[in-house]
Order: structure tokens, then C-alpha cells, then sequence
């Protein structure tokens, strides 16, 4: 008998899963873009700010403050809209009208889970790299080529002896933090869906309890650990243990998520 190949199904859930998706949030990463292009060239060099600023270049710099004000707000949104909607999509594929189609077809239901937790971290991490892209467009006038470097190397000879670790020990240990803080992000969103499922009544109700219980674990029990652990530890060994906390929440909610959808479905 041939074994199963999970990874072909999770493929084709995460294949449809990212269509679906990309209709809402394509168009407003697009727009992200345009903002911080547009942006970028309405910025004034650094330089210019040592000269003297005529009427109309003060009035340009009250219009390129709102805009980015704006900007900055757009931002804000675009993440929120993004972690709404891919709740919104977890549960409609799960538990909604969707699911009576999605479920009867041969996949089991760790591969649904999978699928659409790939796409799920996949958007999430278009939305961080967007915005980071964006918001580098507004250096384009700002002579970055010129200060960045120095900025580099004010920061590669201060701060980091008191700390014990290298610049690159510094960047690479936070990036895997926030890599694995996303994941826990996508995670905990199911979580909350699948035990909110599990309520026959008021499960908006269990959703907002499950919300804050578990986004206070979430932000909490690394606090919690590194206290029981002593206040001597060094900086490097409390990054590992938000690393290691936040992956010990990852399985945790993973877990909860099949175990529900596996024992418990009950479509609406």
C-alpha cells in the first residue's frame, strides 16, 4: 500500500487559499506602495533643512506630515484588515457554508489546517515585507546612501558590549523572534476560532474571553519566566526564552486547533 504524501494536499489548500485571499489583500499592499513612492518624493533632502524654508516649502512639509500621518494610519489598517480577514477566511472554510464542500474532500483535516495556516503566514509576512519596502521608499530623497552607513557604525560601537552580543547576534535573535511571533500570531487566531466553535451559544462571547486569555499568556508568560528565573540572567538568554516560550505556544495552540477540529467539528 502507498503511503500518503500530505505535502500535495497541503499544497493545493494552500494554493486555493492564497487565490482567495489575494483578491482583498493585492490591491492594498499595491496602494501601500504607491503612498510610499508618492511619499518618498515629496520628501525634502536632509540637507535643505539647514538652509533657510520659504512659505511654500513649509507649507510642503505640513502637507507631506499629514500625508504621512495618513500613511502611517493606512498602515496600521492594512494589518488589522489583514488579521481579520484571515480569520474571517479560517472560519468560513471551516465551519461556514464553505466547509460542507471543503470537508468532503480527501484531505484530512491536519492538511486543511496546514494549508491554510501556510497561506495564512505567508500573507501576514507580505504585509510585514510591504511595509517595510514601503517605508524605505520614503528615503528616497533623504540622502540614505550618504548617513546610513555611519549610522551603522554608531550603532555597532555602542550599546551592544553592555549587552554581551554582536550586532549580528542582536538582529538575527529579534528577526526569529518576530518570525516566530508572527507564527504564534496565526496560531493563536485559530485557537480562538476553534474553541469559540466549541460553544453551542454566545461564541462571539467565548471568542473575546479567548482573545484575552490567550493574548495575555501570549504577552505575559515569557515576563512570567524569565522572573521565576532570576534577574541575573543575561539579555541573550531572555531573548531564548521569549523564543522558546512563544514556540512551546505555537504547539500549543496548534494542537488545540486539530484536537477541536478533529473531535468536536460540528458545522454551523
Amino acid at each position: 500500500m502507498l503511503k500518503r504524501n500530505p505535502f500535495k494536499y497541503i499544497g493545493k489548500v494552500y494554493k486555493y487559499e492564497c487565490k482567495n485571499i489575494s483578491r482583498t489583500l493585492i490591491p492594498l499592499f499595491v496602494i501601500l506602495l504607491i503612498m510610499g513612492i508618492v511619499l518618498g518624493f515629496l520628501q525634502s533632502p536632509l540637507s535643505s533643512y539647514t538652509k533657510e524654508i520659504s512659505n511654500n516649502e513649509i507649507m510642503k512639509s505640513i502637507v507631506v506630515i499629514v500625508l504621512t500621518a495618513m500613511f502611517v494610519l493606512y498602515i496600521f489598517a492594512v494589518f488589522v484588515v489583514t488579521l481579520v480577514l484571515l480569520s474571517s477566511r479560517f472560519k468560513k472554510s471551516m465551519t461556514g457554508d464553505e466547509a460542507y464542500l471543503n470537508l468532503v474532500l480527501p484531505v484530512t483535516m491536519a492538511e486543511h489546517i496546514w494549508g491554510r495556516f501556510l497561506a495564512a503566514l505567508t500573507w501576514i509576512l507580505l504585509c510585514f515585507v510591504t511595509t517595510v519596502i514601503s517605508s524605505g521608499f520614503l528615503m528616497i530623497k533623504n540622502e540614505a546612501l550618504e548617513w546610513f552607513p555611519e549610522l551603522i557604525d554608531a550603532v555597532r560601537e555602542t550599546g551592544f558590549e553592555v549587552i554581551g552580543m554582536t550586532p549580528a547576534q542582536f538582529f538575527t535573535m529579534h528577526s526569529l523572534i518576530i518570525f516566530v511571533e508572527v507564527i504564534t500570531i496565526v496560531l493563536l487566531i485559530y485557537c480562538v476560532n476553534s474553541l469559540g466553535h466549541l460553544a453551542q451559544k454566545n461564541k462571539t462571547i467565548v471568542k473575546l474571553i479567548s482573545v484575552i486569555g490567550l493574548f495575555y499568556v501570549f504577552l505575559n508568560l515569557p515576563g512570567r519566566i524569565k522572573g521565576f528565573m532570576g534577574e541575573e540572567i543575561s539579555y541573550l538568554t531572555g531573548l531564548l526564552v521569549i523564543l522558546f516560550t512563544h514556540l512551546f505556544l505555537c504547539i500549543v495552540f496548534m494542537i488545540t486547533t486539530q484536537l477541536v477540529f478533529k473531535k468536536r467539528l460540528n458545522l454551523e
